[in-house]
């Protein structure tokens, strides 16, 4: 389909010249193959040619605008930038609502994106009302067995899970899954991720052995029809590296971090947050599971280059830094440790206060910070760094 559609848009900038809205539809058409492809980085630029000759052309209201916009929005958010990826979807929302009105299918489709970027910032309590309309949207305009009625049900049902809510979020999998098996081919990467999420709401479940089971099939699926390093398999093999960790199966988590570190470096490149985030674990492994501490070293002090302080460094940061210091401190290097477990503390309260009910992590972080402290020789600073901790 890529070569078919870089044909097409050649031929259409040659006929029609760069600035046509014909061009601006197929520089979108081969960005969302792009993108679909995991190919974001070449994706961007081709669909932020198509906005802006869409709005040129079109104008700012046009329905064509709101699709490239949307297109464009969802590789940003791949790509990590949230708020730009907000602010698109919003636009091309308010667009769509206007020229096709509130009930229609593509309205549902800018709600489900704009609530899965809620969601995944944790605004949880802004995400569901886009969320539940998206569903309702879909299930009144396409009846109650459609796919997206599908894809609804899963984000919904993500959103439950991240709140606890897990015995509302499994309903809705099944739902889904039961809808996908009607639909797709039995290996489709769709009912794979319908098994990655049943695989998380039992694991949340305590039900170890029916989320392994799970994230094993959903992980198999995912290789046998996109390959071994395609993007989709980040969720399962995020996932399975954390229930084999949790459950003590240290070496068998180790394989799955690497392979996801290797699978988010092919997709977004070596210096995404989702690296940074991918690396943290494998780094609290080979620290705290494996002990294996200057290999820990090396890849935590690579994730912590991914979040800088000059940046927006995030809990993500705050975590490198902290399991960093901790690893050092644990090779009686606790004068290393230190400026790291400084940073941690500065991000950490800056994102969520110094009070213990607004940061839930702080007194863990300030615990370790002040073992380290005394190790260091410096026990009066550590009294007064537990004091702010009460």
């Amino acid at each position: 389909a890529v070569p078919l559609e870089e044909a097409a848009l050649a031929a259409r900038r040659a006929a029609l010249g760069d600035q046509h809205p014909d061009v601006g539809r197929s520089l979108n058409a081969l960005g969302t193959l792009y993108n679909r492809a995991g190919r974001y980085q070449e994706a961007e630029p081709l669909q932020r040619q198509a906005v802006a000759i869409l709005e040129r052309s079109l104008g700012p209201a046009s329905p064509d605008l709101a699709e490239a916009q949307m297109q464009l929005g969802l590789t940003c958010f791949l790509l990590g930038k949230s708020d730009e990826a907000e602010s698109l979807y919003r636009s091309a929302l308010a667009i769509r609502e206007s020229a096709l009105g509130p009930d229609h299918p593509d309205v549902a489709a800018n709600l489900s994106h704009l609530g899965y970027l809620l969601n995944n910032q944790e605004r949880y309590q802004e995400a569901e009302p886009f969320l539940l309309r998206a569903l309702k949207i879909r299930e009144s305009a396409l009846g109650p067995d459609h796919f997206l009625v599908a894809l609804s049900l899963d984000l919904l049902g993500d959103l439950y899970g991240r709140e606890g809510r897990n015995a509302e979020a499994q309903a809705l999998y099944l739902r889904s899954l039961a809808i996908k098996r009607k639909v797709y081919a039995p290996d489709h990467p769709l009912i794979a991720e319908s098994h990655f999420a049943l695989g998380n709401v039992y694991a949340a479940q305590g039900k170890s052995e029916q989320a392994a089971e799970e994230l094993r099939a959903g992980l198999a699926m995912v290789e046998n029809s996109l390959g071994p390093t395609h993007i989709s398999l980040s969720r399962g093999l995020q996932s399975l590296g954390m229930l084999l960790a949790n459950q003590g199966q240290w070496q068998e988590a180790e394989g799955a971090f690497r392979r996801l570190v290797t699978v988010y470096e092919a997709a977004v490149g070596p210096s995404h947050q989702w690296v940074g985030e991918a690396l943290n674990n494998l780094g609290w492994v080979l620290s705290d599971g494996l002990q294996r501490y200057p290999e820990a070293e090396l890849v935590l002090r690579r994730a912590v280059a991914i979040f800088p302080m000059d940046g927006k460094p995030g809990f993500a940061g705050a975590l490198a830094r902290w399991s960093l210091a901790n690893c050092l401190r644990d090779q009686n290097r606790a004068v290393d440790a230190l400026p790291y477990y400084a940073e941690a503390l500065e991000i950490l309260e800056t994102a969520g206060g110094s009070k213990r009910q607004d940061n839930p992590q702080l007194p863990d972080l300030i615990a370790d910070y002040a073992k380290s402290l005394r190790a260091a020789d410096r026990p009066a600073d550590a009294a007064t760094l537990e004091s702010r901790g009460l």
